[in-house]
């Protein structure tokens, strides 16, 4: 992920490397269940979708890394399509990936 954002193409040493790596670069955003909650709600994919219609505020990019999507209910997996489905100049789709830890 640091390498999407990075100033001179994956340093991991620059300004952007250094944020990702420490988890707190603006651009980047993190979904999950909520505290107490099994599941991903849509409100919580609503929320990123409305995120994703404001430009990045550091890059040129925005990230959504969506933790455990398997917990998304099926109305916040059919919401996540409608980012996918939207044309926003700053989202690229060939940037979405699988990557299991």
């Amino acid at each position: 992920l640091a390498s999407l954002f990075c100033e001179k193409g994956g340093c991991y040493t620059c300004n952007s490397c250094k944020k990702v790596l420490a988890g707190v670069h603006q651009d980047i955003r993190e979904i999950s269940a909520a505290e107490g909650e099994s599941t991903i709600k849509i409100e919580a994919i609503r929320e990123a979708i409305q995120d994703s219609h404001i430009k990045p505020a550091e890059s040129k990019w925005k990230a959504f890394v969506i933790r455990d999507a398997q917990l998304m209910t099926t109305a916040a997996q059919n919401a996540i399509l409608q980012v996918f489905e939207g044309a926003i100049a700053y989202c690229d789709r060939e940037k979405v990936r699988n990557r299991r830890k």
